[in-house]
């Protein structure tokens, strides 16, 4: 869904000498069909974990899409052409400024494959650590902004504060212009020698600072890469559940959803679901078609192809070392407590994580912390020893 939500944004922007036409309906159908899914996991959340990076780039493209359709609207209800030309302008260069963020969202249709989940975690990763970055920076820029809009009033005129603004951002992208600062009517030369130093402090030192802070954020995911991709495959998983939905609508078709919801407090169950069923049969009918298709052509050319007397055995049912024997049956399902029917697992989530692996350390750190407990248990056990607390076998072993 989400290419075709890139492709109508795509002619949507391209074409801005035109009406509403087919793309832009669809466009900003999805646009409420996403939209409409992030407020309602907020809702039943209840909670800032259900805020992530991708949850901030969606809501930003949303509302874009949304300023940009006031804007169109407005220019569609205004007679007056000069003012609807700007409207429209308007319109179209706020949408285009999605188009950054529409195509980085493009990352998570390809999260299957874990070279762009581990890129994907790298780059959470390096936003965290940069935290440390900013904060610096922000504390030296206002020191340096005060002291030069200080020397900008000193002859008892404002006018050159914009002009230092964005003198500070282009030193700290390694651009400087000490052009400003040469005026010797003005600032000159203490502005100068300040700038020298905001210039030295970023490029040199601030900027060094965070590229070291992206080397160890990479090395860290890099060293536990296998167990840092699952755990965030599990994490996407367990976002995409909607339990306990059991008529699950796909955004956009969650605007379908909408509007027959208030039959569930009308009809009776067994009428609501037939009528989710036959809806859902309908709307993903096509989807369905196509994806069986495409895999029973996959399968037989897979099975076909070269090394395909390779795979086969693989593939075969009869080879595979799983003893079903040791799947529960309904009489076994029937002996869970009362209580717990329902739940994914009987066994509590505090016991579960024990079991995790930890994702903030890596693989040489989780080492030295077993060698220092393992020195810990055996110095108390020495200590033991020589107060004679422990039994004769335990002696002789030391």
């Amino acid at each position: 869904m989400w290419i075709l939500f890139l492709v109508c944004y795509t002619l949507a922007i391209q074409t801005p000498d035109r009406e509403f036409g087919l793309e832009d309906y669809i466009f900003y159908i999805q646009v409420l069909g996403y939209t409409l899914e992030e407020i309602v996991k907020l809702i039943k959340i209840r909670s800032l974990a259900a805020l992530n990076f991708w949850t901030v780039v969606s809501l930003s493209i949303y509302t874009l899409a949304f300023i940009a359709l006031g804007y169109r609207i407005a220019d569609l209800a205004e007679t007056h052409d000069k003012h609807a030309m700007r409207y429209r302008l308007m319109a179209f260069q706020i949408l285009s400024c999605a188009a950054p963020l529409v195509w980085a969202k493009l990352l998570t249709v390809f999260d299957l494959f874990s070279f762009f989940g581990s890129m994907q975690i790298v780059v959470a990763r390096m936003l965290k650590e940069s935290v440390v970055f900013f904060t610096l920076l922000a504390i030296l820029s206002m020191g340096f902004l005060q002291a030069l809009t200080g020397l900008d009033v000193a002859d008892d005129s404002r006018d050159a504060t914009s002009q230092i603004v964005h003198s500070l951002l282009q030193g700290l992208l390694g651009s400087p212009d000490f052009e400003t600062y040469m005026d010797k009517d003005k600032s000159y030369p203490f502005g100068m020698i300040l700038y020298y130093a905001w210039t030295v402090l970023t490029i040199i030192l601030l900027l060094n600072i965070l590229i070291a802070l992206f080397n160890s954020a990479y090395e860290n995911v890099a060293d536990d890469a296998i167990a840092q991709y699952m755990a965030f495959f599990t994490s996407k998983t367990v976002s995409a559940v909607r339990a306990p939905d059991s008529f699950v609508y796909v955004a956009p078709f969650n605007l379908v959803e909408i509007c027959i919801l208030p039959l569930e407090f009308v009809l009776s169950t067994k009428a609501y679901a037939a009528i989710n069923r036959v809806l859902l049969t309908v709307l993903f009918f096509p989807a369905l078609c196509a994806i069986t298709l495409f895999e029973s052509y996959y399968e037989k050319k897979f099975l076909a192809g070269p090394g395909s007397q390779r795979r086969r055995p693989t593939l075969d049912e009869d080879n595979l070392d799983y003893d079903f024997d040791e799947d529960p049956s309904m009489s076994d399902l029937n002996d869970i407590p009362q209580g717990t029917q329902g739940e994914i697992s009987t066994v509590k989530f505090e016991e579960l994580v024990k079991s995790f692996p930890d994702l903030q350390t890596s693989t040489s750190t989780q080492i030295l912390n077993e060698v220092r407990k393992l020195k810990k248990e055996l110095e108390e056990v020495k200590r033991q020893v020589r107060e004679g607390s422990v039994g004769p076998e335990v002696k002789k072993e030391d």
